[in-house]
C-alpha cells in the first residue's frame, strides 16, 4: 500500500471515527437533559451543541455558507426562549421554529442554493430532511459494517463488549465506598423502577440516528450531491403544459381588485378610521366595528397579496425569446401596466391593514388587552412589512423564494420577539392600568387565561384588589395551579419565568384543596 493510499485511508477512518463519536456525544446530551425534562435552558445548550456539530461537519465537507450559518445562529437563539417563556403554545412555536431552521440550514450545508429555497422548501424542509438523515445513517452504518469487517474496527469493538460489563461490575462495587457512585447508582436504580430507562434509550437512538444522518449529508456534500438537494425552478417558458396569463388578464384583474379597494376606501373613509361606537346612532358598538374590521380588512389583505403572486406564477406572454422589437415593445408596455397596478393594490392593502390596526386599538381601549388582540397585531404588522417586500419585488421582478425567505425572516423575529418580551405580563400590566382608571376589572381573564408568564404581576397585584375580587383571584389561582409542574429540578431546566411564577405561587401560600373542584372552576372564570 502506497503513503498517499495510506493516508487516505487513515482520513476516511478518521472522517468516520469523527462523526459517529459527535453525533453520539450530541445524543447522549440530549437524552440527559432533554428526555421527559421541562422546557429550559436544555433546549437552548442542546440546539447550540447540535448545530455546531454540523458546522463542523460542513466545514471538513463543502464548507458553511453564510446563510447556512446565520440560520443556525436564528436557531440557537429561539431554542434560546424555552428559557424564558413559560406559554405551553409559544414553547410549541419555538419547537417547530427550531426545527425548521436546523432543516434548512442542512438543505444548504448539502448544496442547495439559497434562492431556491421557497415556501414548499420550508414547509418541507423537516420531513424531508428526517427521512434523508435517516437514509445518510444507514449508509454510515453500513460503512462502520464493512470497516469492521475489514478489520479496522473488529479491535475496538471487541474491547468495547469486554468493557462495559467490566465497568458496570466494578462501579456496583465501588458504590458501596464512595458517595458519588453511590449517588450514581441510586439514580440508575430509580430511572429503572420508573421504566425510564428504555425510552431514554429509543430517544438517544433516534438523537442518534438524526444527528448521525445529519452530520453525514454535510460531510458529504463536499464529495457527492446527496438526496436533500433542491434542483432550481425552471423558468416560466419552461413549464410545458402549465397555463399562463398575458399582461391583458392580470392587468384586468389587478385593476378590478384595485377599483374595488379604492372605492371601498373613499365610500367608507369615516367608517374605517372613525369611531362609529362614539358617534350618535351609529347603531354600531365597538365589539362590532373591531371584529368587522379585523375579519374583513385582514383576509382581504391576505388574500390580495396571495392574488399578486398567484398571478405572477401563472404569468405568460414574458419578455424575450423571438418577439420582434415592436412585439417586445408591447409586452414592455403591459409588463409596465401590470406593474403599477400591482403596486396601487399593495398600497391600497396596506390602508387597508392600518384601519384593521386602528380598530383592534379602539377595541383594546373598550374592552382591554387580550393575547389574541396582541397576536393580531402583530400579524398585522408582519404582514404589513412584508407588503414593503412584496411591493419591492413586484417592483424589480418578483422571485417568490426570495420574497418566501424575506417573509419567514420577519415571521421568525416576531416569534423570537414575543417569545422574549414577557407580553403576557404586559398585557397583564395594561388591564390592571385600566382598571385603575376605569374601574373594571376582568379577573376571569387575568387568572384564567394568561400564561404562567403573567403569574407573577397578577399576584403582586392582588393587595391592591377589593376584598372580594382578591378572594375571588387567590381562589381561582389556587384551583387553576392546583398541582402544576413548575418546571424541574435539574440544573439544565431551568426557566426564568417558571421559576418565577413557582416563587408568586408560594409568597400567596395557596393551600391546594381539590374538593368542588368543577363548581369552583365554573364559579372563577364563567362568563
Amino acid at each position: 500500500m502506497t503513503s498517499v493510499s495510506i493516508a487516505g485511508a487513515r482520513a476516511e477512518r478518521g472522517a468516520l471515527v469523527a462523526i459517529w463519536g459527535s453525533a453520539m456525544l450530541v445524543a447522549a446530551l440530549g437524552a440527559t437533559i432533554g428526555f421527559m425534562a421541562s422546557p429550559g435552558i436544555n433546549w437552548g445548550i442542546w440546539t447550540a451543541v447540535a448545530a455546531l456539530g454540523l458546522a463542523l461537519a460542513a466545514r471538513f465537507g463543502a464548507g458553511v455558507t453564510p446563510e447556512a450559518a446565520a440560520l443556525l445562529v436564528v436557531a440557537v437563539i429561539l431554542a434560546g426562549g424555552a428559557a424564558v417563556t413559560a406559554n405551553p403554545v409559544f414553547l410549541a412555536l419555538v419547537l417547530c421554529g427550531t426545527t425548521t431552521l436546523m432543516a434548512v440550514a442542512l438543505r444548504l450545508t448539502a448544496g442547495t442554493r439559497a434562492e431556491n429555497v421557497g415556501l414548499a422548501q420550508i414547509i418541507t424542509a423537516p420531513p424531508r430532511g428526517a427521512i434523508a438523515c435517516v437514509g445518510e445513517a444507514g449508509r454510515r452504518a453500513a460503512e462502520a459494517i464493512a470497516a469492521t469487517r475489514a478489520g479496522r474496527g473488529v479491535p475496538a469493538a471487541r474491547g468495547a463488549v469486554i468493557a462495559i460489563p467490566l465497568v458496570v461490575i466494578f462501579a456496583l462495587l465501588l458504590s458501596q465506598a464512595d458517595p458519588t457512585f453511590a449517588l450514581v447508582r441510586d439514580d440508575l436504580a430509580r430511572e429503572l423502577s420508573r421504566i425510564t430507562l428504555l425510552p431514554r434509550a429509543v430517544f438517544f437512538l433516534a438523537l442518534g440516528v438524526l444527528t448521525l444522518g445529519a452530520y453525514g449529508i454535510a460531510l458529504r456534500a463536499g464529495d457527492a450531491p446527496v438526496t436533500v438537494a433542491i434542483p432550481a425552478a425552471r423558468p416560466a417558458a419552461a413549464r410545458g403544459g402549465a397555463a399562463t396569463l398575458g399582461v391583458t388578464e392580470r392587468a384586468i384583474v389587478l385593476g378590478s381588485v384595485s377599483g374595488v379597494f379604492a372605492l371601498f376606501l373613499l365610500l367608507q373613509v369615516a367608517y374605517l378610521f372613525g369611531d362609529p361606537g362614539a358617534a350618535a346612532g351609529s347603531g354600531m358598538t365597538y365589539a362590532e366595528y373591531a371584529r368587522r374590521g379585523f375579519g374583513e380588512l385582514t383576509v382581504a389583505a391576505s388574500m390580495a397579496s396571495a392574488l399578486i403572486l398567484v398571478l405572477e406564477r401563472f404569468a405568460g406572454g414574458r419578455l424575450g425569446g423571438d418577439a420582434d422589437g415592436a412585439g417586445k415593445g408591447e409586452l414592455a408596455r403591459g409588463e409596465r401596466l401590470v406593474r403599477m397596478l400591482a403596486l396601487v393594490l399593495i398600497a391600497l392593502v396596506q390602508l387597508l391593514l392600518d384601519s384593521a390596526y386602528r380598530r383592534v386599538t379602539l377595541y383594546e381601549q373598550a374592552y382591554g388587552f387580550t393575547a389574541s388582540r396582541l397576536y393580531a397585531q402583530t400579524y398585522m404588522i408582519v404582514m404589513s412589512l412584508a407588503l414593503v417586500a412584496l411591493g419591492y419585488e413586484v417592483w424589480g421582478g418578483i422571485d417568490a423564494r426570495r420574497l418566501t425567505r424575506r417573509v419567514a425572516v420577519l415571521g421568525t423575529g416576531a416569534l423570537i420577539a414575543l417569545t422574549y418580551w414577557n407580553h403576557q405580563a404586559w398585557i397583564a400590566r395594561q388591564n390592571l392600568a385600566r382598571w385603575e382608571r376605569t374601574g373594571k376589572l376582568d379577573v376571569a381573564y387575568l387568572t384564567g387565561s394568561l400564561s404562567p408568564d403573567a403569574l407573577p404581576t397578577v399576584a403582586a397585584a392582588l393587595p391592591r384588589f377589593g376584598a372580594a375580587d382578591a378572594a375571588r383571584a387567590r381562589a381561582c389561582l389556587a384551583l387553576r395551579y392546583d398541582g402544576w409542574r413548575f418546571g424541574g429540578d435539574h440544573w439544565y431546566e431551568w426557566n426564568a419565568r417558571m421559576r418565577a411564577a413557582r416563587r408568586a405561587v408560594e409568597r400567596l401560600g395557596i393551600e391546594r384543596d381539590t374538593r368542588e373542584r368543577s363548581a369552583k372552576r365554573e364559579a372563577c372564570w364563567k362568563a
